[in-house]
């Protein structure tokens, strides 16, 4: 299994080493103040084909000094895809065409125009291209091959550099690149130059062309038996997997009251989660799986779910921390370092059981990660808080209250959020440097009065304030510990009610045993008596016996034998009435019994009439009917969990946060140790072991502070460079379905426990790939396709990693933890995503009626796919939404909430185009600013499906484009299910497909749209651009 493990590492390894980067897009210039010709330059410029190649500068500053980069041989992405599919033999057309500008090779030079060492870089596609059609090529001895290429470009290069830099040099850097490397044709008439300013004996910036990921792709090879990523290659057995999909008896037990978190997001006590949420919560946090996945359609809540587990978490540390006396017991003293500032500097770890909560959310989706850290901190997150408070429940009142009231630093979380309203800092965007130093000022500039280290200087706390937090945390935790106690001793009530019942009737039946065994033994007693009263009588009234027969002793047999019956009945009457006693006694005994069986059924009934009066969830048969209405019920309850239980729980999160925030104000000391040691810890040499360990602390502490940060996959490695072990304890991996299986290892090898949370049938990954070269590639590895293939992803891996999921019976394909309860579109657009994508198994929560057409137009492509006709009709529905929004003189919180969405880049770029235009003219006498925003909106609102992803509109247009000799890329879009499934899903209120109906209406996936949309005609004489502008 290693053997494997490393061989499916080796062939991602490949694949990533097959990265061909694009241009670095480098805006903005430099001030013409910096340069002695006081000439302003652009950072990075087109240098057009027979033009200087040598352009430098002096600078006025002799601290600094200029360096030259020059990327060459400029080429658009499609080129390189093509050209590998021409050499595959594969003639299938490219459908979408990558426009990035990529370059063959680029190096730096100095102010002489001399070779800067080790600046040269060379993709390795452009060798390997040379060797893609040998027969025998050995994959493993590739690296080595191009290595031995590169060094000896290189020296050529250096060698060539000596005299500087001319046009005649590049040319013959040309002809000797030629001669180790791939030289693409059709190159762009164009190089660039790239003017770099650094202070002098400052180490040249490094610049990272390779993919992001092969370092960890490496590291990884020596770590294959360690979980979790020994799960996440080898999945598991599908002889340990639970279909938990309307699994009663699973369901019942991992959502019984003992198992319900104590902790929960403070959002209003009456959003509960659904019956799967609250499954997939409750199983992420009872099981502790390695690998833990949640499959969520569109609008499912995949991030209320986290936000759940993130709160919880949070509880769970907060009880660590309240077992110390003091906060400051929680951290020890392990060194000192000058490497932070002029001073010595008091380093800290912090104790084992409070720094097991580091929550990160990953994902190659910047959007996504982004998004969850910047929602997190905001006020809005609190109770759905309000500016008409009035409208609140009391509970959501006293949430936002205490957190105001509590102030965990909000005007830092309000830095870190361009000032909207926060309520703490919970979660940050950290990963690419950037963001790490614009965090790391944000809560350490002590200049900056709304900084963490100016407000730690600017409030102080107590133990006694420790000691009353650590109080009122316990509190609402015992009080929650009640409730919990109460429903789980119903739940076992409940469990035990048929036996109950069964108890009660046969006592019943005990009992009517007793009154009629009673009845007989009365019975006999009386026919005992009545027959010793008559023998009595017979005694009286026999002969007295004669003299001499008592002389002589004489025996009187007849009275004799009466006194011998006389005793037998006098028996009789004594053992019944011995037996009526111990009869009677069974029977108050038995009367107890049913007593205290009665009343245990009606302090059930009495409890469960409450908790029906309470609207609380109840799992009984009535709850489990096989019916479609007690499935869609059941699906939108979450059991045992009532609206003052839900309030408790979200309050205990609050009351955590005040345990975190007094803890921090008496923690200055560490607090301000792992402060400076983010802000300056480019200045730590990470080949020291003290210091990899200082940064490790520094993490665990800074987690104290902001519990959640994210991070795109491609900047962990960066992010904990030199850091050692598992410094996440927690990785959540959003929109886990969007990103390929090896971007994620890197995170997956950092971190103790993963959830991976998106939706497959949603966006795939990008794969560039030919599939000639990719079953080459799994051939050569010995692996299938679960790795290398156009439907790997990380969430199909975790999905096979978790033993708790479903079977899709279309596909019987296992998934993980499925979330069927759908809130973000309205009908029909979710039945028609329900039925393409979900096998109707969704669930809507909202009745209202939504809006779904198919505006019927046709044209002819150009262009690739585009339909002239189609974009008009587009850009004129955009004008008219515009208009009347009030434009031109609207605001831009009423422009429309619209988005237009196509398969096809060349639909995406020329609709961008049309719609420009028209609201240019539209908006032609507003303001600049105005204008800015309108280019703004279009840029966020037109695009390809993949633009999209997470994100929603009110209204959707999708334009189909292409025509009857373009139909191969019609049939392209509807190939699998995941285009259609995520445009449709973007419209909350309308969705209006736009293109040929006739064409496309019997095209898989497209017929269902056609079976719920109202066939519009759109009329042909409006849909030139000449007459739409005319009009406008």
């Amino acid at each position: 299994m290693s053997e494997l493990n490393v061989n499916i590492l080796k062939a991602w390894h490949f694949i990533e080493s097959l990265h061909t980067p694009i241009v670095p897009k480098k805006k903005g210039t430099w001030s013409k103040e910096i340069f002695t010709d006081n000439t302003s330059r652009n950072k990075l410029r087109r240098l057009y084909e027979n033009e200087q190649t040598w352009q430098p500068a002096e600078l006025h500053e002799s601290k600094k000094e200029i360096s030259y980069r020059y990327y060459r041989h400029i080429f658009k992405e499609f080129r390189l895809i093509e050209l590998i599919k021409t050499k595959l033999g594969d003639e299938e057309k490219l459908i979408n065409r990558g426009i990035e500008e990529l370059f063959s090779l680029t190096f730096s030079v100095d102010q002489k125009g001399q070779y800067i060492a080790d600046s040269l870089f060379v993709p390795f596609s452009l060798f390997f291209i040379t060797k893609i059609n040998q027969a025998d090529v050995v994959y493993d001895s590739l690296a080595n091959e191009f290595k031995e290429a590169l060094n000896n470009f290189e020296e050529g290069l250096k060698e060539l550099l000596l005299d500087g830099v001319t046009n005649e040099t590049m040319n013959k850097i040309d002809v000797l690149f030629a001669r180790y490397f791939f030289v693409m044709p059709q190159l762009e008439k164009c190089n660039y130059l790239e003017y770099v300013i650094i202070r002098k004996n400052q180490q040249q910036p490094i610049d990272y062309f390779n993919s992001f990921y092969l370092d960890d792709l490496e590291q990884a090879m020596t770590k294959v038996n360690q979980e979790p990523l020994q799960s996440y290659l080898t999945g598991n057995s599908s002889n340990n997997r639970i279909d938990i999909d309307e699994n009663r008896s699973f369901i019942e037990e991992i959502t019984r009251p003992a198992l319900i978190p104590n902790g929960r997001w403070p959002s209003p006590v009456a959003h509960k989660l659904s019956l799967m949420q609250q499954v997939a919560v409750n199983t992420v946090l009872d099981k502790k799986l390695p690998i833990s996945s949640v499959n969520g359609p569109p609008g499912t809540g995949k991030t209320t779910l986290l936000k759940d587990i993130f709160a919880d978490l949070y509880v769970q540390r907060a009880e660590a921390m309240i077992s110390f006396s003091h906060p400051l017991n929680m951290f020890t003293k392990v060194g000192e370092t000058r490497g932070l500032g002029p001073n010595k500097r008091s380093m800290y770890s912090l104790h084992q059981n409070v720094a097991a909560f580091n929550m990160v959310v990953a994902s190659s989706n910047n959007g996504a990660v982004e998004n969850i850290s910047l929602e997190l901190p905001m006020l809005t997150q609190i109770g759905g808080w309000k500016k008409d408070e009035d409208k609140l429940h009391e509970f959501e009142k006293r949430y936002i209250e205490e957190v105001k009231q509590i102030n965990m630093f909000t005007a830092t979380a309000e830095s870190l959020l361009d000032s909207k309203k926060a309520w703490g800092v919970f979660a940050a965007k950290l990963g690419r440097s950037k963001n790490i130093d614009d965090f790391a000022n944000a809560i350490g500039d002590k200049q900056n009065p709304s900084s963490l280290k100016a407000l730690l200087d600017s409030e102080n706390a107590s133990v006694e304030d420790w000691n009353d937090a650590v109080k009122e945390f316990n509190v609402v935790r015992n009080q929650i510990h009640v409730h919990k106690t109460k429903l789980e001793q119903f739940n076992e009530t409940h469990h035990n009610n048929a036996d109950l019942s069964m108890s009660i009737e046969q006592l019943e039946k005990d009992q009517q045993g007793l009154v009629e065994e009673k009845k007989t033994v009365v019975e006999e007693l009386r026919t005992f008596e009545r027959k010793l009263l008559e023998l009595n009588e017979q005694i009286k009234q026999a002969p007295a016996q004669t003299w001499w027969k008592r002389a002589l002793k004489l025996k009187n047999k007849a009275l004799d034998d009466l006194l011998i019956k006389k005793q037998i009945f006098v028996q009789q009457v004594t053992d019944s009435g011995k037996e009526l006693h111990s009869l009677e006694g069974k029977e108050a005994h038995l009367q107890i019994l049913l007593n205290v069986q009665r009343q245990k059924f009606k302090s059930y009934e009495s409890e469960l009439a409450k908790l029906s009066r309470e609207k609380v969830a109840f799992p009984n048969d009535a709850f489990w009917e096989e019916t479609p209405s007690a499935y869609d019920t059941r699906q939108k309850e979450s059991p045992w969990i009532s609206d003052e239980l839900n309030y408790l729980r979200g309050l205990l999160f609050i009351k955590a946060v005040k345990v975190h925030k007094i803890a921090i104000l008496l923690s200055k000391g560490p607090i301000f140790s792992a402060i400076d040691t983010i802000r300056n810890r480019k200045n730590l040499n990470v080949n020291i072991p003290e210091n990899r360990a200082f940064l490790a602390n520094m993490w665990d502490i800074l987690h104290l502070v902001t519990p959640v940060i994210s991070s795109t996959f491609a900047s962990i490695q960066r992010m904990y460079k030199g850091i050692e072990g598992k410094p996440i304890d927690y990785l959540f991996i959003d929109e886990a379905g969007q990103a390929s299986p090896q971007q994620a290892v890197g995170a997956v090898m950092r971190a103790g426990r993963v959830i991976a949370v998106g939706d497959p049938v949603q966006i795939e990954p990008v794969v560039t790939m030919d599939e000639v070269q990719i079953e080459d590639i799994r051939a050569h590895f010995e692996i299938d396709e679960r790795y290398v293939g156009s439907k790997a992803s990380v969430q199909t891996l975790a999905d096979e990693a978790n033993p708790y999921g479903m079977y899709k019976k279309a596909a019987d394909l296992w998934i993980g933890m499925p979330l069927w309860v759908h809130r973000r579109c309205l009908d029909p657009m979710f039945s028609i995503a329900n039925k393409m994508a979900y096998e109707n198994k969704m669930v809507l929560t909202n009745s209202e009626a939504g809006v779904t057409s198919w505006i019927n137009c046709v044209g002819k492509a150009k262009n690739a796919q585009f339909v002239e006709e189609q974009a008009n009709y587009v850009a004129q529905k955009i004008v008219e939404a515009f208009t009347e929004a009030g434009a031109p003189v609207c605001k831009e919180d009423k422009f429309p909430n619209i988005y237009v969405i196509s398969p096809f880049t060349a639909v995406k770029f020329e609709t961008i185009k049309i719609v420009k235009a028209r609201l240019k003219e539209l908006f032609k006498d507003s303001e600049e600013n105005m204008k800015k925003s309108i280019e703004f909106w279009i840029a966020k609102s037109v695009g390809t499906v993949h633009t999209f992803q997470g994100k929603e509109a009110d209204i959707v247009y999708f334009i189909t484009g292409t025509d009857e000799n373009t139909d191969g890329a019609a049939n392209w879009s509807c190939s699998s299910v995941n285009i259609l499934n995520v445009a449709v899903t973007r419209a909350k209120k309308e969705f209006h497909l736009v293109g040929d109906y006739e064409r496309f209406e019997n095209k898989e996936f497209y017929r269902v749209i056609a079976e719920h949309a109202e066939v519009v005609e759109s009329k042909r004489e409006s849909l030139t651009s000449e007459d739409n502008l005319l009009k406008v």
